[in-house]
């Protein structure tokens, strides 16, 4: 009689699974690295709607807070009205978000910043 051995037995279907598996697992694209200028552009956007939501902030206001942080490199959409358009570079970030104003309506807001 033979004595089996302590320890796991693969089958080849598992060990054919495991290496498909690790396959696919190398293959997944990566996500895109976002370099420290597109985060920074995207968290001055970011503040600018918060800043914009807590006030009630007039169109010329936000153009010229638009202005102020991103020197004139930047697009402001408004219900998906372009109310400030200069765009200068090939590359590009953006973010949105609603606004309520003083009746409790929703405005969509965009901003596109525009960099190197």
């Amino acid at each position: 009689m033979q004595t089996m051995k302590k320890g796991f037995i693969f089958s080849f279907e598992a060990i054919l699974s495991l290496l498909l598996l690790l396959l696919m697992i190398c293959f997944l694209p990566a996500q895109p690295n976002l370099s420290l200028k597109e985060l920074a552009c995207i968290q001055q956007a970011n503040d600018l709607l918060r800043i914009w939501s807590l006030e009630e902030t007039s169109e010329s206001e936000m153009i010229s807070d638009t202005k102020l942080v991103f020197e004139n490199n930047a697009q402001v959409m408004m219900d998906e009205k372009i109310i400030y358009d200069n765009p200068k570079k090939n590359n590009s970030i953006s973010t949105q978000g609603e606004i309520l104003d003083e009746g409790l309506s929703a405005r969509m807001v965009k901003i596109t910043v525009f960099f190197d």
